[in-house]
């Protein structure tokens, strides 16, 4: 980490990049987890739903039996043709147990009718109908997880849910596969797994692109200043064409470049007169250089903070220092915010946006920046509702 953090600033604009990708990786996990909870929250909530509309026909029958308008008997054969009948998500069903474990219908299996279920176990050696039964005629209702075996004979696993009648000492229940969850978690999973690769790797592809177009200039531009400042008057200054803070500082390196060009076609006793002026300005031109060296050396280590705080008494290095402490501003503001929205984001708070006024590479950056809150919004949401089949 501490090496990190005293490497170039390429290196750690990519790492802040890096760190965003994994909380944003990690965020997505988090909502997947929620989604997979919420999903078999939601089939229990559809199975007890579906048991208790079948309960309700039931005692419709039996209500209809109490008046004398039928027979117990004949209550019961037409309450148990009408639960026979319900499907509901495809092709799942319901099954009828009284209170000595007697299977009294079964939509799917018919063949299981009249036949005695309490010893029946799972291959984990569960008592499981025994358990749906003991439970739900002592508490009402009742949940169990159990691997059920298919008509082929393969096991897959299961939760059931029964709720008892008790006029007729009946357990109404039925069961959803495990498989049915994992099928839409799933597609909601490699969905979101997709979308979130193709941001990261958006959000790494624009990055490296503008941390390129922010370290190489800046360091280009160094060394134009020192060969300029060493008379190499045949060094024209990068980035003069730039419109950001970049291209100032550049298009004020090129009027000393010109001043230099000048001074070196004036007569002897011009230059006799000027060498004593550029006596004075190479010292202002060197404490300049210090000063900057200082804080460009400062931003490559990370800190925007440092200003060139001096004063000369040349107007042109003047609008220098000024050029060179706005560029750091700019930066350092520009950094800070992204720093703002990321932290927020890795926090869950997707409301955090960057506002500065930015031009060029690091208004492309907050534009990304922004764009990734909006689609981590949108993905959030996504998540958040689980589709159901």
């Amino acid at each position: 980490m501490l090496r990190l953090l005293n490497s170039k600033i390429g290196f750690r604009l990519f790492g802040v990049l890096i760190l965003f990708a994994l909380g944003f990786a990690g965020i997505v996990t988090y909502q997947l987890m929620n989604l997979r909870t919420n999903l078999e929250d939601f089939k229990k909530t559809e199975l007890q739903s579906v048991v208790q509309s079948a309960v309700s026909i039931i005692a419709s029958f039996e209500a209809r039996a109490a008046s004398g308008e039928m027979t117990v008997e004949q209550a019961q054969t037409e309450a148990m043709n009408a639960v026979r009948a319900i499907r509901y998500q495809g092709n799942e069903y319901l099954f009828i147990d009284n209170y000595n474990y007697v299977n009294v219908m079964h939509s799917l299996q018919p063949e299981k009718e009249g036949s005695d279920r309490e010893e029946i176990k799972d291959p984990n050696g569960k008592l499981y109908m025994k358990e749906l039964v003991d439970m739900t005629k002592a508490n009402g209702s009742h949940y169990v997880t159990y691997a059920w075996k298919s008509p082929e004979g393969q096991f897959f696993d299961k939760i059931s849910y029964a709720q008892a009648f008790a006029p007729w000492e009946w357990t109404v229940a039925s069961g959803v596969l495990f498989t049915t969850v994992n099928s839409i978690f799933m597609e909601s999973a490699i969905t979101s797994a997709g979308i979130s690769a193709a941001i990261v790797l958006v959000l790494l592809t624009l990055g490296f692109f503008i941390v390129q177009s922010i370290s190489k200039p800046i360091t280009k531009l160094t060394g134009d200043m020192g060969e300029i400042a060493n008379a190499n008057y045949d060094v024209v200054p990068t980035g003069m064409k730039r419109p950001d803070e970049i291209g100032n500082m550049a298009r004020a390196v090129e009027v000393f470049r010109e001043n230099g060009m000048r001074i070196a076609s004036m007569t002897e006793e011009e230059k006799a007169a000027e060498v004593r002026r550029q006596r004075d300005r190479s010292d202002m031109m060197r404490s300049l250089q210090e000063a900057f060296g200082d804080v460009v050396g400062a931003a490559l280590k990370g800190d925007f903070s440092r200003r060139i705080d001096k004063q000369f008494a040349d107007a042109e290095l003047n609008s220098l220092a000024t050029n060179i402490n706005d560029l750091m501003k700019t930066v350092d503001g520009s950094i800070s915010e992204t720093g703002q929205v990321l932290s927020a984001l890795s926090k869950l708070d997707l409301t955090m946006r960057m506002h500065g006024d930015y031009d060029g590479a690091l208004k492309r950056l907050k534009d990304d920046t922004n764009a990734v809150g909006d689609e981590l919004t949108q993905v959030v949401m996504t998540c958040r509702r689980p589709r159901v089949r």
